[in-house]
């Protein structure tokens, strides 16, 4: 068993190169105890994100993530502190692309298995990319979500209840 920081290390490289292949900048700090991994610039506006791997199944339909930070005393993320936690199941070579809004306040927190029949709550951050690239729904004229914020257009399910688009196995 891999250790966690070995862990961290490759989803933090994994998504430094997946941002660029998606057309992101992505800007590394070497400053320590920062709450964030990374800087991305979508050209309009630049995000704080933070980079969590897991490796760890929990049952057979879901990966434990800790959401939060700090090694003896954890504490939970907040708006102030960054604007998406990005979620890389390395088994599955799958992303989760969380808005902090959605898990300020947590401190672990279950991704779905993209195998798995029902993806339940967090399954519509599953490849959500675009929310990098173009902004989250706050930051739009309106203030609010569009129907592909909210839903899982881009990852729709056929018969067999497998991913049809945007999956990459």
């Amino acid at each position: 068993m891999r250790s966690m920081r070995e862990v961290g290390a490759e989803g933090e490289a994994a998504f430094q190169a997946r941002a660029i292949r998606e057309g992101l900048k992505v800007c590394r700090s070497f400053q320590e105890g920062l709450d964030y991994d990374f800087i991305v610039d979508n050209g309009p506006r630049c995000w704080k994100v933070q980079v969590k791997a897991t490796e760890t199944l929990v049952g057979k339909t879901s990966y434990h993530v800790a959401s939060g930070y700090g090694k003896r005393r954890r504490k939970a993320y907040s708006a102030e502190q960054l604007d998406f936690l990005i979620v890389y199941v390395i088994p599955e070579d799958t992303w989760f692309i969380v808005p902090i809004e959605v898990i300020a306040g947590r401190l672990t927190m279950a991704v779905p298995s993209k195998y798995r029949e029902n993806l339940g709550p967090m399954g519509q951050w599953l490849g959500r990319w675009d929310l990098l690239l173009y902004g989250k729904w706050r930051e739009r004229p309106s203030g609010k979500p569009t129907k592909g914020d909210l839903s899982l257009a881009r990852w729709g399910r056929g018969k067999t209840g497998r991913l049809k688009y945007g999956s990459r196995k």
